[in-house]
């Protein structure tokens, strides 16, 4: 199997080139810029082109959409060398119809819920790019989805069960994300992200009314911005942090807030659990997948204000159950590494061309 790869932008596909290199599997990655996270992908399986990323920036209209339609249209032309495609969506539509004029299979990378449910939760308004992104799931010979909760969105849809395949697209590197040697002395909770989507208003309220120190990872949204001056010191905006800056904070913290409204799989969840963070987080968040309710944390309705704060206070009332989770959470973050990632792609690949 050699897969080409195409991604405009970061995600997790600088990690999943990564993986396939290392087992021959790489045909190349096609991509906007390279590698900024230390990713260890060979030069020659390296593809890229800055111009749709910084026509993105440059402030133009609809920046968002020339970049997919414009890098799109230069990634088909670099189909032809391997035997898969695995194409992230909004990026997927020329070159999956190139790579079907070719008889080569075609996988639609979908890391969140289906398009239209997305934006019926987070009442998002329609954009062309919903358009292109919806053609993309017809079009292409599977959709790959991060969870099963991801996967039952495109049922609700009537989209046909056997176009879809479920790969958990998350990892954490030990090198970076491991427990500190003494637990912290002060009980403080952390989140990342600064949106709506990320549930961070729920985080607050809870921490508030558990009364515990909160830190806010993540460039705020406009309306969590307007709200920063009314929240007291007890609530920390931290603002964007480096990866090893990330994981010096959750050795420094003692539960991890991830109440996300609506989510693929997020990283903060594996992450925090390899740093020895138990967390407490949103059905939403794709947790459930990881971890087991009472366990390595808790799983909560994205709602759920007072009973994230009940948890939190049990928590901190009682430093057994904190180390108890704390050893389960660190147990299971590390099962969850990016080379377990790269085995299940691997294999989920693998049997689709072996069909």
């Amino acid at each position: 199997m050699r897969a080409t790869i195409i991604a405009g932008g970061t995600w997790t596909a600088f990690r999943l080139a990564e993986q396939l290199a290392r087992r021959g599997a790489l045909d190349r990655l096609v991509t906007t810029h390279p590698p900024l996270r230390g990713e260890q992908i060979p030069r020659g399986r390296l593809v890229w082109n800055p111009l749709p990323e910084l026509w993105m920036r440059s402030g133009w209209p609809n920046g968002t959409y020339r970049k997919a339609v414009s890098f799109g249209r230069w990634a088909a032309r670099q189909v032809g060398g391997g035997d898969l495609l695995v194409a992230w969506a909004q990026f997927a539509l020329d070159a999956c119809r190139v790579a079907k004029k070719r008889g080569i299979p075609t996988i639609v990378v979908r890391q969140s819920t289906h398009a239209l449910a997305q934006r019926e939760v987070l009442n998002l308004p329609w954009t062309p790019l919903i358009d292109r992104e919806l053609l993309e799931y017809d079009e292409a010979d599977f959709v790959e989805v991060p969870t099963r909760l991801a996967r039952q969105t495109f049922l609700d849809r009537g989209f046909p069960e056997k176009k879809l395949i479920t790969i958990p697209p998350v990892g954490a590197d030990p090198k970076v994300f491991y427990p500190p040697p003494e637990p912290p002395k002060e009980f403080r909770a952390i989140t990342v992200g600064a949106s709506r989507r990320k549930g961070t208003k729920v985080a607050i309220e809870a921490a508030r009314l558990a009364e515990v120190p909160l830190w806010v990872v993540g460039r705020p949204e406009s309306r969590i911005e307007a709200s920063m001056g009314h929240l007291g010191s007890s609530v920390e905006f931290l603002g964007p942090v480096s990866q090893p800056r990330l994981a010096q904070l959750y050795r420094e913290a003692s539960v991890a807030l991830i109440p996300s409204v609506e989510e693929g799989l997020a990283h903060a969840v594996v992450e925090a659990l390899a740093s020895g963070l138990p967390i407490i987080a949103s059905v939403e968040s794709g947790a459930g997948e990881v971890i087991e309710h009472g366990r390595e944390g808790w799983l909560i309705i994205n709602t759920d204000s007072e009973m994230t704060a009940e948890y939190l206070a049990r928590l901190r009332a009682s430093a057994p159950l904190r180390t108890r989770m704390s050893t389960a959470a660190t147990e299971t973050g590390r099962r969850w590494s990016w080379d377990a990632y790269g085995e299940r792609a691997f294999a989920a690949y693998s049997m689709l061309l072996g069909r």
